[in-house]
C-alpha cells in the first residue's frame, strides 16, 4: 500500500496479498459502522464482532510486506529521502487537509478557512498509518543494519524481543481491568520501542527466509481460522458477560493478530502464479490502487450512510461484505482515474 522498492522479479504473491489486505480493511470498516450502537447479545452484533475479529491484521500485513521489499532490496538511499517519505509526507499532509474541509464543511470553511488547519490536525481515524509507516521509513537504514549484520548474526535475537515485549506483552495489556493492575499496566510498560510497527516490518523480511516449497497451506488456513475464532469467542463471551461491545483481543500486537498476519503472509508465499500472467497483471493494477482506496475509503462509507446504506440493511453477515464491496468498488474507480493524473498519481494516491 506505500512506495516500495520492487525485486527483479515481482512477486504475484504479494500483490494478492496487498488486495486482500485492503479488502479486509474495507471489512473491517464496514463492520464498526455500528459495533458500539448494537447490544452485545444481539446477533447482528455477534456478526459483526466475526467479521472485525477476522480481519483485525490487515495493517500488520501492509507492514511486513514493505519491509519484506525493502529489507530484501539494496540498502536505503538518496531514494528513500528524495521519493518515499516526502511522497508519504505529502500524501498525508494532503488527505488530512481534505477531510479537515470535509469536517467542517465547505460552507465553514469559506468562512473560517485558517480552521482547516485545527480541523486536519484531527483527520480520521485511518490516517494514523502514515505517520506510523513514516516513522518506520525514518528508522529505515538502521532495520536494515540489524537484519543484514554479520549476514543476520542479530535477526533471530530481536524476533525473539519482538515476540516476547511486542506481541506476548501486548496480548497481556489487553487484558487491562481483568488482570491484577500492576500485571496488565506493567507489561504494557516495558514494551521496547523497536517492537512496534518496526516489529512487523522486520517480521516480513524474515518469513520471506523461510522457502516456500515447505510451506503446506492446510495448516495456513486452519491457522488463521483458529486465531480469528479464539479472538472472536474470547470478544464475544467478555461484552456479552459486562453487556458493552468491548475489543478485547482487537489490538495489533496480541497473539491472535499476529497467528493471523502471520499464517496470511506464509499462505501467500506459496503462490505459483507466473508474473506474466493475466491474473499477475490483474493483481498489479489492483495493488498499485490500493493506497488510495485506503484513503478514500471513509469519506464513502460516511456518505452511503447518509443515504441509508449500511451494514443495518440486512443480516450482518450478508450486510458487511456487501458495504465493503460496494464502497471498494466505488474507490477502486475514482482511484484509477486519479491515478492518471500526473502530480496527483505520483503524491497522493
Amino acid at each position: 500500500m506505500t512506495t516500495s522498492p520492487r525485486p527483479a522479479g515481482r512477486d504475484v504473491g504479494f500483490d494478492m496479498l496487498r488486495t486482500l489486505a485492503c479488502v479486509m480493511v474495507l471489512l473491517l470498516h464496514a463492520s464498526s459502522q455500528h459495533w458500539y450502537v448494537v447490544a452485545p447479545n444481539d446477533p447482528q452484533w455477534v456478526a459483526m464482532h466475526v467479521w472485525n475479529t477476522a480481519t483485525r491484521s490487515a495493517v500488520s500485513i501492509f507492514f511486513m510486506l514493505s519491509g519484506a521489499l525493502f529489507l530484501n532490496a539494496p540498502p536505503p538511499g538518496k531514494k528513500l529521502w528524495t521519493r518515499n517519505i516526502p511522497r508519504l509526507l505529502v500524501t498525508y499532509i494532503v488527505w488530512s487537509l481534505l477531510y479537515g474541509i470535509d469536517n467542517m464543511t465547505l460552507p465553514g470553511f469559506f468562512e473560517n478557512p485558517l480552521g482547516v488547519i485545527d480541523q486536519a490536525m484531527v483527520g480520521r481515524f485511518h490516517l494514523w498509518f502514515l505517520p506510523a509507516m513514516i516513522g518506520v521509513y525514518l528508522l529505515l537504514p538502521a532495520l536494515y543494519a540489524i537484519v543484514h549484520y554479520e549476514n543476520g548474526w542479530a535477526l533471530r535475537p530481536y524476533l525473539w524481543v519482538f515476540g516476547i515485549f511486542g506481541i506476548l506483552c501486548g496480548t497481556v495489556a489487553a487484558f487491562d481491568g481483568l488482570l491484577p493492575w500492576a500485571v496488565s499496566v506493567g507489561f504494557a510498560k516495558i514494551v521496547p520501542e523497536l517492537c512496534g510497527c518496526c516489529g512487523y516490518f522486520i517480521l516480513g523480511y524474515a518469513l520471506t527466509k523461510i522457502d516456500p516449497a515447505r510451506l503446506r497451506r492446510w495448516p495456513l488456513i486452519v491457522t488463521f481460522f483458529a486465531a480469528a475464532a479464539v479472538a472472536a469467542a474470547a470478544g464475544v463471551l467478555h461484552s456479552q458477560r459486562i453487556g458493552v461491545a468491548t475489543a478485547l483481543l482487537h489490538g495489533d500486537f496480541t497473539v491472535t493478530t499476529f497467528a493471523e498476519a502471520v499464517s496470511l503472509f506464509l499462505l501467500f508465499r506459496t503462490v505459483k502464479t507466473p508474473a506474466d500472467s493475466r491474473t499477475a497483471r490483474v493483481f498489479a493494477r489492483l495493488s498499485a490502487c490500493t493506497l488510495g482506496i485506503y484513503l478514500l475509503h471513509p469519506f464513502v462509507l460516511e456518505v452511503m450512510l447518509k443515504f441509508g446504506f449500511g451494514t443495518m440493511l440486512c443480516s450482518a453477515w450478508v450486510s458487511v461484505p456487501l458495504v465493503a464491496a460496494v464502497v471498494g468498488l466505488i474507490c477502486l474507480a475514482v482511484t484509477a482515474v486519479l491515478r492518471r493524473i500526473p502530480v496527483v498519481g505520483k503524491w497522493v494516491v
